[in-house]
């Protein structure tokens, strides 16, 4: 397969070249002659570290001296863009340069839509201006905030919730980085607001937290990531908005601070981006008193806040944005062209969004011209509005957009995965009496749920993604009962009807804080809390909100937003995917003070991204280019992939289609056949449970169980030497092509076989050791093999989708199929057993039969590597582990252990070259294949259906090795083990 050494060898991404010889022998020369120099000159002293020099802004300098008064004033205001059209029709673009005061505004602000739809306007504005536009979007918890398709994150406070300023610092960066593909150069945010007052309605969860240190932290962590992607950060709202108790939306706020919770709490985090190079910060629109700066109009229109405060007082030189000049907290100062010139006189350098943009403009010009404003004061403004664009290098850019990345970021799986793995570091447990987690498949779940839907929706956006987030990880039903806050009590008398009296219950509220005329949601919990009905509560918007909840509940769960990667979190908390890492970022209470937050366990194994288990995603990427040539290539349809270390799976991809002919592509859901993987998953694991309850010993002979294996001289073969396959049994016969067509006949074949050599002589791979051994389990535990495996191994590890397909149980759609049986069934198997024996049986046996999906591997796998623990339960002793998986003869030629295989020392494995000495694992027929590496705790699962549409087919032996040291590659260096 010459694509496997082309990916391998591929370094396409590396652009290192190192120095030619010649260019070594000068740079010597040059550092010998600098030693000698300063050996020469000598050393008076440490040398003065030199400033930066200061930028030269030529093409700043001169579009400002070729700009008319209207123009430079135009530069000044940014609208806000209404749905923008098609852009090759005239009449919509003639609509929109008219928004855009003919080429003249200053800048755009995005609001709601979809990514692709703004970029060619946001070049065509570029290419239609007289100078290059500002285009902002208001990001505070990511791009998705308004552009459908880019990522969500959670809210400041969540992050800060982490515990982790760099988790602040990508969010920033992948922010800018997604914006940046559209054309998007300004990002309104970080919010550096100190939430100090619990009923604040608009600042809530956007503030990272009510301490002004962390606060700080945060916030220049995100600021620094989003200047690291080259787009301009925007801090607001100044001078701090966290101690209002009203929405400047829809009123003016006051915000009532001494002299010193002014400086030391809202003040603390601005100056301190301030000293960090902030380039611009945002107004608030609110009245702020009872400190040295006070004033009685809102700070955007107040000298005093904006002038004397910002400028004289912190030495501030960056950007001044208003808040929008259409809220009611503004807007309520004057019409429209009062407050925009009013906001100018105050030291505002940029409008936003004023409601009449053209009459703003006119009066400001006006204002000029009848010399109650400066022209000066214009061009200070204009003055760092080009310097701003100058930074961003808007004079050298001859593309704004790049298409390729946009589509990539909205449509990657990976960038929603950004926020589902940040919300994991953030959810909070507050309580929890023993109920969480949840098994997968506990009792019924029933979701209550309050939040603001409307008569006319059908379910509420917030209560969908909780339900499926429930639903996507249960196995169990979830019914989902939305409750009405204006009318709770008759709901819930109703409600309560209906519901599952067997069910857990689970109370997600979207509402916090808000204030609901009637909503009492202590009362409401406590009625809840019937006698023998368990409630878990999920705040899913504000932590305030905990206060209002009474012992009664049995487990508490902080979310802070309604997010889709705070709902899927906060479910995977709940069924133990996930410990609880949050801590509280505020105080709330006595009871619940900042840093608050109770530790979990994490039961099941799930997806992280590379660096949590300390490997590089990077050295990842090849695995995709492998696996799809494979594909490509006909080495098999389909294939799932794992790739995880502990209870951190870093790679989980599909692969492929059905078959070749089919457009089903592979899904999580699908199951495989997995062939002799049955061996190690279901006959070798149960051996080892009835080993550990002394029910057999492994040095007996099987006959002491199994009475009727005696026959043939086989009266002394011991356990041991048929999970070795050292017991003299033949490899396999092929009874299907004998005539054997029952599970009878095929039994008593093989009872009564003979031995073909003495055992403990030699290793020959055997089938018919596993399914006499399962066969003795049967005897031993008075259950069927098949019923046993599930109740003693899948249901514990929680392998829901593990199991045994007896024989004509109907159609499995689910099914990955294997061969195209033209020899003996004459179909293409799918939900049937592709082992010609297994299906004689009737679709159960210890040698092969098990269908399984990669996820449900990776359960088991991780149970493996974590030394036999799930959770806080040791499903198998670490010692039974070491025993069972260690080479039984390290001096001799087979590399078998104790029903499983080891790596081979030299030459072919299918673990490949770089798996280490202890490792264990096992493959399959059909082209499955795990791996483990107990030293590194890492772990490879390669399911594929290498046998369709035939078993001749061979294109697999080089992947599996190839996948191993693949995986094996970006483990970093000295990684423990996890």
């Amino acid at each position: 397969m010459n694509y496997v050494h082309s990916v391998l060898t591929d370094n396409s991404d590396l652009n290192y070249c190192p120095p030619y010889p010649e260019q070594m022998r000068v740079l010597t020369f040059r550092v010998f002659l600098i030693l000698l120099i300063s050996l020469l000159w000598g050393c008076p002293g440490p040398v003065a570290k030199l400033a930066p020099p200061e930028p030269s802004y030529v093409w700043a300098d001169s579009v400002l001296s070729s700009l008319n008064l209207e123009s430079k004033v135009g530069q000044m205001i940014m609208i806000d863009v209404a749905s923008v059209g098609d852009i090759t029709n005239s009449d919509d673009r003639s609509r929109f340069m008219q928004q855009m005061m003919q080429g003249r505004v200053g800048g755009l602000v995005l609001f709601a839509g979809q990514p692709m739809d703004y970029a060619p306007w946001i070049e065509w504005a570029h290419s239609q201006s007289e100078v290059p536009p500002f285009v902002a979007l208001d990001a505070e918890w990511g791009a998705g905030f308004r552009l459908e398709g880019f990522t969500r994150f959670p809210n400041a406070m969540a992050i800060a919730a982490s515990g982790d300023p760099s988790l602040a610092h990508h969010i920033g960066e992948e922010t800018a980085r997604q914006a940046k593909s559209i054309g998007i150069s300004v990002l309104f945010a970080p919010v550096v607001d100190v939430q100090t007052n619990p009923k604040n309605p608009v600042i809530g969860t956007r503030a990272w937290s009510d301490n002004p240190d962390s606060v700080a932290t945060y916030a220049k962590a995100f600021a620094r990531g989003v200047r690291a992607e080259g787009l301009m950060p925007v801090a607001k709202h100044f001078p701090g908005h966290g101690d209002t108790s009203t929405d400047s939306h829809t009123d003016l706020p006051v915000s009532e601070r001494s002299e010193a919770e002014f400086f030391e709490q809202d003040l603390k985090p601005f100056q301190e981006l301030m000293a960090d190079s902030l380039e611009a910060i945002m107004s608030a629109h609110i009245i702020t008193r009872g400190h040295s700066f006070s004033d009685e109009v809102p700070s955007t229109l107040s000298s005093r806040v904006l002038q004397e405060l910002a400028r004289d007082s912190l030495k501030f030189e960056g950007l001044i944005f208003s808040d929008a000049l259409n809220m009611a907290g503004v807007s309520t100062q004057g019409t429209s062209a009062e407050v925009a010139v009013n906001a100018v006189k105050a030291g505002i350098d940029v409008l936003l969004m004023p409601p009449d943009a053209i009459g703003a403009l006119r009066a400001i010009v006006e204002a000029v011209r009848n010399g109650e404003i400066s022209e000066s004061r214009i061009d200070s403004s204009v003055r760092r509005i080009l310097h701003a664009k100058e930074d961003l290098r808007f004079n050298r850019r001859e593309t704004i957009t790049d298409l390729a990345a946009a589509i990539e970021y909205s449509t990657s799986k990976r960038t929603s995965d950004e926020a589902w793995f940040a919300a994991r570091q953030a959810v909070t447990l507050l309580k929890n009496d023993d109920i969480l987690p949840l098994s997968l498949a506990n009792q019924p779940i029933t979701l209550f749920t309050a939040d603001f839907k409307t008569y006319q929706d059908v379910l509420s956006a917030p209560a969908n993604r909780m339900l499926a987030a429930l639903l996507d990880r249960s196995e169990s039903p979830v019914q989902l009962i939305e409750i009405d806050p204006r009318d709770w009590e008759s709901s819930l008398d109703s409600s309560l009807k209906t519901a599952d009296p067997r069910s857990t219950f689970i109370f997600a509220d979207f509402i916090g804080i808000t204030p609901v005329t009637r909503w009492r949601r202590s009362q409401f919990l406590e009625q809840l809390a019937l006698p023998g009905n368990p409630i878990i509560v999920a705040d899913m918007a504000s932590p305030f909100v905990i206060t209002k909840t009474p012992q009664s509940i049995a487990a508490h769960i902080l979310g802070y937003d309604s997010s889709q990667g705070m709902s899927k979190a906060v479910a995977d908390l709940i069924f133990g995917l996930i410990a609880a890492k949050g801590h509280l970022p505020v105080h709330v209470s006595d009871a619940y003070p900042r840093g608050f937050g109770l530790s979990s366990t994490q039961t099941l194994p799930s997806r992280v991204p590379a660096q949590q288990a300390h490997m590089d995603q990077s050295s990842l990427l090849p695995l995709d280019r492998l696996l799809q040539h494979a594909v490509d290539d006909h080495a098999f349809p389909a294939a799932a992939l794992v790739v995880g270390r502990g209870n951190n799976i870093v790679k989980r991809n599909d692969f492929g289609r059905f078959t070749y002919e089919t457009d089903r592509f592979l899904a999580e859901e699908d199951v495989f056949d997995l062939a002799s993987l049955t061996k190690v998953i279901a006959t070798t694991t149960v051996i080892m449970k009835l080993v550990e309850e002394d029910k057999i010993d492994l040095f007996r002979p099987v006959a002491d169980y199994l009475p009727e294996f005696a026959a043939e001289g086989k009266g002394a073969v011991t356990i041991w030497d048929l999970l070795t396959h050292t017991g003299g049994l033949i490899p396999f016969r092929p009874f299907y092509a004998q005539g054997v067509r029952t599970g009878k006949e095929l039994r008593s074949r093989i009872l009564n076989d003979s031995l073909i050599y003495e055992p403990g002589t030699q290793s020959s791979y055997s089938d018919f050791g596993p399914i006499t051994l399962a066969w003795m389990i049967e005897r031993i535990t008075g259950e069927s093999f098949d019923d046993y495996t599930q109740e003693h191994i899948f249901k514990p590890l929680s392998m829901f989708d593990t199991g045994y397909l007896r024989v004509r149980q109907g159609a499995i759609p689910n099914a990955v199929p294997t061969e195209a049986d033209d020899y003996f069934r004459y179909r293409v198997l799918q939900g049937e057993v592709h082992d010609e024996t297994a299906y004689v049986l009737g679709g159960t046996a210890g040698h092969a039969g098990l269908f399984s999906t990669a996820n449900d591997l990776a359960k088991f796998a991780a149970m493996l590597a974590n030394e036999g623990r799930v959770g806080d339960t040791q499903f198998l002793k670490p010692e039974t582990i070491r025993h069972f998986t260690t080479k039984v003869d390290p001096f001799g030629d087979h590399t078998r252990a104790l029903g499983w295989d080891t790596k081979s020392a030299s030459g072919y494995s299918s673990a490949g070259s770089h798996f280490g000495p202890n490792s264990f694992g096992h493959t399959g027929f059909t082209g499955t294949s795990l791996w483990v590496d107990p030293d590194t705790g890492l772990y490879v699962i390669l399911l594929t259906n290498r046998v369709y549409p035939t078993r001749d087919n061979r294109g697999h032996i080089p992947i599996r090795p190839a996948v191993a040291d693949i995986a094996f590659s970006a483990l970093r260096p000295n990684a423990t083990k996890q």
